[in-house]
């Protein structure tokens, strides 16, 4: 973060948007090529918006689910893609879009919260932080 490396992040997205198209059908392929050798699956959880569309054309007697690991769905990051996934919202705005955009209210699941490790919500005090910061070489001010 030092160089401000998160400047870089708009830039891939647009450049990963591009070239989506471009690269679906090589990853339907290697799916395809994956679940060969495996059981049809029941169910089929994902938490990578980015895969959805394969997934759901690769596996359609699946039941797909979403774990949304954002707080909502948005055009950089679009979750709610298709009629036949089941989502799981952590935030009730994300669960209300599910519904504004048309999924039926069976498929659309509002979570206790985001799927968040506890330990971030552990606090640490500022020796604590100096101390974990210096093993990982980050500056802290």
């Amino acid at each position: 973060m030092e160089k401000n490396w998160s400047l870089i992040i708009p830039v891939l997205h647009k450049a990963a948007t591009f070239f989506a198209p471009f690269v679906q059908p090589l990853i339907k392929k290697r799916m395809r090529d994956m679940w060969s050798s495996m059981p049809e699956a029941d169910v089929i959880i994902s938490l990578v918006p980015f895969l959805n569309p394969s997934i759901i054309e690769t596996q359609p007697g699946a039941i797909h689910f979403t774990l949304i690991t954002d707080f909502t769905h948005t055009e950089g990051h679009p979750w709610i893609q298709d009629h036949r996934q089941h989502i799981l919202c952590g935030t009730e705005e994300c669960y209300k879009q599910g519904l504004q955009l048309g999924l039926p209210v069976e498929k659309v699941t509002r979570t206790s919260g985001m799927v968040i490790s506890p330990r971030f919500y552990q606090s640490l005090d500022r020796a604590e932080l100096k101390e974990i910061s210096v093993q990982l070489d980050f500056r802290v001010n």
